[in-house]
C-alpha cells in the first residue's frame, strides 16, 4: 500500500517572496556583534582589501539586490515560511526592490558590486 498526501504546515497572506532561487549563502564580514555591514565598493585600496581578509567572517543568508545602477549588492535578509518555490522574506528587503535569481552557481560565483544585465524573458513567457 502507498499513499500520497499533501501537508500544509503555516500560511500567511499579503507577504513579501522572493524566488528560493534568489537566495544565497555568503561568508561575509561581520563586526563584533554579529552584524554585516555592506562594504564600500568606491574603496579600492590595497588596506581595504587587507582589513577585508583580516575581518571576523561569518556565513550569513541574504540575496542579490540590483541597484539604480544596475549593480549587485548583498543583502542579508531574514526569512519565514517557505513554499515549493518561493520564499517569506520577514526583514531587510522592501516590495518594489529587484534581486538576482538564478543557478545555484550563478549565486555562488557572482561578487557584491558586480554589474548586471537584467533579462525578464523568462518572466514575461511565464505571464502569457
Amino acid at each position: 500500500m502507498s499513499c500520497t498526501g499533501e501537508m500544509t504546515t503555516g500560511s500567511r497572506e499579503n507577504v513579501l517572496v522572493i524566488p528560493i532561487q534568489a537566495l544565497t549563502v555568503r561568508d561575509v564580514a561581520v563586526d563584533p556583534d554579529d552584524k554585516y555591514h555592506e562594504p564600500d565598493l568606491s574603496k579600492n585600496s590595497i588596506a581595504a582589501v587587507e582589513a577585508g581578509k583580516n575581518a571576523r567572517k561569518k556565513e550569513l543568508e541574504g540575496v542579490f539586490v540590483i541597484n539604480q545602477n544596475k549593480i549587485a549588492r548583498f543583502r542579508t535578509v531574514k526569512t519565514g515560511i517557505a513554499g515549493e518555490s518561493d520564499i517569506e522574506v520577514l526583514e531587510n528587503l522592501k516590495a518594489g526592490e529587484e534581486v538576482v535569481s538564478g543557478s545555484f552557481q550563478t549565486l555562488r560565483t557572482i561578487k557584491d558590486g558586480a554589474l548586471v544585465k537584467i533579462d525578464n524573458s523568462a518572466k514575461s513567457a511565464s505571464k502569457s
